[in-house]
């Protein structure tokens, strides 16, 4: 069986993006925040956190590899933030209509 790749949306999760298999587990977190759904403060708090999750994760790696690791990082971050309304919207209505 093939790991859940936790850190695309939609179609685009057959991406992998670099070191996803590594921050799996953050990915997954905040995957499960954004199902949660809530309101714009609560999407700021997934965000955030998964931010520092990624960052918690990447204080385990060697050094040579944190800086390249935590620029992706900023990267995953900055494009949730920039794109992630649209699934954070799609789950809310989901939850709505429970």
């Amino acid at each position: 069986m093939k790991d859940k790749n936790y850190c695309g949306m939609g179609k685009s999760a057959f991406i992998k993006p670099p070191h996803w298999a590594f921050l799996t587990a953050s990915c997954k977190i905040h995957d499960e925040n954004y199902t949660r759904g809530g309101n714009r403060a609560d999407r700021l708090k997934a965000d955030v956190g998964f931010l520092k999750h990624m960052l918690i994760d990447i204080s385990e790696l060697p050094y040579c590899k944190k800086k390249k690791a935590t620029r992706w990082a900023v990267i995953y971050y900055i494009t949730v933030r920039t794109f992630g309304w649209m699934s954070w919207t799609v789950q809310n209505y989901k939850n709505k209509n429970r």
